[in-house]
């Protein structure tokens, strides 16, 4: 795949599996259904260096009921709101390179995760 600067992908249901593979800087996905497990599978794969252009990754979609496979197997420091509806982690990769997911929860039925890499 070509260089890309950005990525823009509007889908009822997104397939995160080619993400790391994708040469691109900035990735938006609209979308009904946001896949966690995918999405914690790419963000393992950025920890062992795949994709190492990313910049920025934003995926926009509706609730989803349990966060917890979202984060789970990678070692990140956390921190919430007392609302709970802004949760940050952060992360590193193999490089030493620091991204941050910054999960907000826009009530009732909207969400949107942001992965934003640290310069």
């Amino acid at each position: 795949m070509a260089n890309l600067k950005q990525l823009s992908i509007n889908t009822l249901h997104p397939e995160f599996d080619h993400l790391p593979t994708w040469n691109t800087e900035r990735c938006l996905f609209l979308a009904n259904h946001i896949p966690l497990r995918d999405l914690n599978r790419f963000f393992k794969f950025w920890t062992k260096g795949s994709n190492p252009r990313l910049k920025y990754l934003e995926v926009l979609g509706h609730t989803v009921t349990d966060w917890n496979g979202l984060m789970k197997g990678l070692q990140a420091e956390g921190k919430e709101d007392r609302t709970r509806t802004v949760k940050e982690y952060t992360i590193w990769n193999c490089y030493g390179t620091c991204a941050r997911i910054k999960i907000i929860n826009y009530q009732p039925i909207r969400v949107a995760i942001m992965f934003t890499v640290s310069e």
